[in-house]
């Protein structure tokens, strides 16, 4: 087998430790290896680097494995060697003995041989976008695990709050659960606090609000709504840093910002999950299938039959899909909107929005690729069949309306 890199090494990553094996190919002898095990603290990763500079080592390999690998990473890519960071799966050994040793050696070899297809690592500044999109994900999750233990707990204490107030997150609604976490019994004293449209439901709020709460219930509700309050402190000040990190690729930000349905949270997690340089997928359904929007492929004795969506980027597909979602809400002009109700009836609703999201990101990289704003296309001329039936449909629908219709062609 053909040689592409002669000084290369593969890792073997853990927690604790990471196995390096070198692999060094001369052109006319054979290939020879060496191994060593280092620790992954700062000191163990600088003799790494270290070890490898001298052997003149110019391609490392490593799998992804969980979160174990982005240190090794950071440590290496200051170093200036060209990094490939693999799926597991892609690189199983031959069953038998199994040792780190030889799963480093194993790694160095399919690098050494090109056999090694690159994962796709977006540079450091993009990471901690990410990292921060990431974590605002989180936030609002456990917001909203806190949001429902405190309906489940006004349930258990008989204050059928929720069946008046649908959000409990509102103003109204915050300033009643902090007037009964504080101890206020007093029922016309909590019906002030509604405000807006709750103001007109005041004698149902009066109706509900009759139960007193116990020591205990005071105390749970009083500590939830203090997380929700840390949790809104915390989203506020991840969209400050997201907001002074996204600065150097404002104008990629306002590219995706021209598309209807993604706002700028959207956006700024779209770029921080693919970056603001597309570069690294070769088109629109290589990046689709990264994120798991492609469908997979499952053919058998010469038929094709129906599969699922690949596994892929789960932040991703996640905010892709809520934007579709979005977009299918649109009652205006919209080609994206238009190709969802075309979808929706054969496929379902959630299907239809896993189709638009996969429409909608291969346009996403024509823009950033060619670094255009989003421009819908053209709709396709009608044919002579659809013509006819869209008259068949405007004729019937005056008739039902009394009216009668002579149809004359229109002069050319």
């Amino acid at each position: 087998m053909d040689v592409l890199h002669r000084r290369c090494a593969g890792l073997d990553v853990h927690q604790a430790q990471v196995t390096a094996c070198i692999r060094i190919s001369p052109e006319r002898t054979t290939p020879w290896a060496q191994g060593r095990r280092f620790d992954t603290k700062p000191a163990g990763l600088a003799e790494l680097r270290e070890w490898l500079t001298h052997h003149d080592v110019t391609h490392v390999a490593m799998e992804g494995t969980g979160v174990y690998w982005l240190p090794v990473f950071t440590a290496l890519e200051a170093a200036g060697l060209d990094l490939t960071l693999c799926n597991a799966h892609h690189v199983k050994n031959v069953p038998g003995r199994k040792t780190d040793q030889s799963d480093a050696a194993w790694l160095a070899q399919l690098l050494a041989s090109g056999l090694l297809r690159k994962s796709f690592v977006p540079p450091a500044a993009v990471r901690q976008l990410r990292e921060l999109t990431r974590a605002r994900v989180h936030r609002i999750e456990d917001r909203g695990r806190v949001v429902n233990t405190l309906h489940r707990m006004l349930e258990r204490a008989g204050l059928k709050l929720c069946s008046v107030i649908s959000d409990l997150q509102g103003k109204s609604a915050q300033a009643i659960l902090h007037a009964l976490a504080e101890g206020q019994t007093d029922v016309t004293a909590l019906v002030a606090l509604a405000r807006g449209s709750l103001c007109g439901k005041r004698a149902k709020l009066a109706a509900v609000l009759g139960v007193p709460l116990s020591t205990v219930e005071r105390t749970l509700l009083k500590q939830s709504l203090a997380q929700l309050t840390m949790y809104d402190m915390q989203i506020a000040e991840l969209d400050a840093q997201i907001a002074e990190h996204i600065r150097p690729w404002r104008a990629s930000l306002d590219r995706l910002l021209t598309v209807r349905g993604i706002d700028t949270v959207s956006a700024a997690a779209i770029l921080a999950e693919i970056g603001p340089d597309v570069s690294a997928f070769d088109d629109p359904y290589r990046l689709a299938a990264w994120a798991g929007l492609a469908p997979g492929q499952r053919e058998s004795a010469g038929k094709r039959m129906r599969a699922g969506t690949r596994s892929g980027n789960a932040y991703l597909r996640r905010i892709l899909v809520q934007v579709a979602m979005a977009i299918s809400r649109i009652k205006r002009a919209s080609d994206l909107a238009d190709f969802f109700r075309k979808k929706m009836p054969a496929l379902g609703y959630k299907k239809a929005a896993v189709a638009t999201a996969h429409k909608l990101l291969v346009r996403l990289w024509a823009m950033l690729h060619h670094g255009k704003d989003y421009s819908p296309p053209a709709p396709p001329p009608l044919s002579e069949r659809q013509r006819a039936r869209r008259a068949k449909r405007a004729l019937e629908a005056l008739d039902a309306l009394g009216v009668k219709v002579v149809i004359q062609p229109a002069s050319t």
